[in-house]
């Protein structure tokens, strides 16, 4: 077989630049300033030039940190940037390694840059971050909540920034009352049109576990609620809808939407009961504390028939 990492280390395909990270209480904490913000989005800055369109004219431009410089010293500065891809590289491999040994640290070294070519790094009129995703192989579907979700665990650890840049566009579509049912919508539209759904039918319970989930794991792994507090309401509403349906769901599509809709999944059922559980996980957080009592004691009970329907 081919030695990815000693192949990268002399032919290495530019990713994203080294995140820095260190360990703390067994969790690895991301450190923040303004040189490193500028770094590590460097590389994605010389992607191709292409603005996102939104509702209402408010079109998103490609992030372009301020300390990139335009001019002839362009090739004096890649050096560098390549040596953080290079290091972070490496810190893919190592990290897969340790976890699973040599064969799962190949397939995470490819794996990686497929996850992270099928983004573009934008800003909104606010300035946030939206790190948008496309279907590359179906439709074309810009930020697939069910595309999000399953990519996760790449950007929880490594840099829960571009996390979050990815369900910030999904949260303020519904904040905005253009999309008003009571779970998520599925995309935003078509790339590069981002101002609407676009797909023909929801994946309610599909779309609201993983972002309740998601909410919650980036509350955990931060500490705080901070990011996700803004959109109590709306995960208060989704987590509500999940509660009602998710016991035993009725015929809805999921994330195998080529099955087509389909009854009683029991996928859907867990996702709906982790949903619950996130939702109460961020309760806690923020100190509301009846309240993660409460749903917390929902979600155990909708577990513990989850198990009883299962032996059934």
């Amino acid at each position: 077989g081919v030695d990815l990492r000693g192949n990268t280390r002399k032919r290495r395909p530019a990713g994203v630049g080294k995140f820095r990270t260190r360990i703390v209480n067994g969790q690895r904490e991301i450190t923040s300033g303004r040189e490193i913000e500028a770094r590590k989005f460097h590389f994605i800055r010389h992607c191709p030039l292409v603005k996102i369109q939104m509702a209402q004219g408010d079109d998103a431009h490609p992030f372009a940190p301020a300390s990139v410089d335009h001019g002839h010293r362009n090739e004096f500065r890649r050096q560098p940037v390549v040596k953080q891809c290079r290091a972070f590289d490496e810190l893919i491999y190592d990290d897969a390694e340790k976890a699973g040994g040599k064969k799962y640290a190949e397939i995470c070294s490819a794996s990686y840059r497929q996850v992270i070519s099928a983004h573009k790094l934008f800003t909104d009129k606010e300035g946030n971050l939206l790190w948008f995703s496309k279907e590359n192989n179906s439709n074309g579907c810009v930020n697939t909540v069910d595309l999000t979700y399953p990519s996760a665990p790449l950007f929880l650890v490594y840099n829960p920034e571009l996390q979050k840049a990815m369900m910030t566009s999904i949260f303020e579509y519904s904040a905005s009352g253009r999309w008003n049912k009571p779970f998520p919508a599925h995309d935003l539209g078509t790339y590069p049109i981002a101002n609407g759904q676009v797909y023909g039918g929801d994946m309610p319970i599909e779309e609201g576990g993983n972002m309740v989930i998601l909410a919650a794991a980036i509350s955990k792994i931060e500490g705080n609620a901070d990011y996700v507090k803004k959109y109590w309401d709306l995960l208060t509403t989704w987590t509500n809808y999940l509660v009602e349906y998710g016991q035993d769901p009725e015929n809805q599509l999921c994330t195998d939407d080529f099955a087509g809709h389909w009854a009683h999944n029991a996928n859907l059922s867990i996702k709906a009961i982790m949903g619950v559980a996130g939702y109460s996980e961020i309760a806690h957080i923020l100190g509301l504390n009846s309240v993660a009592e409460r749903y917390a004691d929902i979600a155990k009970k909708m577990a513990m028939k989850w198990e009883e329907m299962a032996n059934e």
